[in-house]
């Protein structure tokens, strides 16, 4: 996920998720069909004192369990650089940028493919 102050001008939102989507596929340890990513810009924001030129840019990413640590640590830090690539050259205040990566562990996550007349996603024990 990734939010973004919505006062940062000339941020293209669609552009960042879509950079952010394919280093993420170039590592060679995600599936593009596997990721979900969305964009929330955030109205009300206050960094700091509330100075009214600084913005914020955040991604929030969360991975399936299994990877390794050395991969793990660098990943935020690459995703960084690429945000950094997205920011629009003409704001004036700080933009403060970050990511979280955090692990989803198999008992914990369920999702579900819906196609018509197809069921994925799910233990073939539990069809029913």
């Amino acid at each position: 996920m990734l939010q973004y102050s919505s006062s940062l001008e000339g941020f293209q939102a669609t552009d960042a998720l879509l950079a952010l989507n394919t280093t993420l596929v170039d590592t060679g340890r995600f599936h593009a069909v596997d990721i979900k990513s969305r964009a929330l810009p955030c109205d009300t924001v206050c960094i700091g004192l509330g100075s009214p030129q600084d913005a914020f840019v955040h991604v929030d990413l969360r991975v399936m369990e299994g990877r390794e640590n050395t991969f793990l640590r660098h990943l935020p830090m690459r995703l960084l650089g690429v945000l950094k690539e997205q920011l629009p050259p003409a704001h004036r205040g700080t933009v403060h940028c970050s990511v979280e990566l955090s692990e989803l562990y198999e008992g914990l996550y369920a999702k579900r493919l819906h196609r018509p007349g197809i069921l994925q996603g799910i233990p073939r024990g539990l069809w029913r």
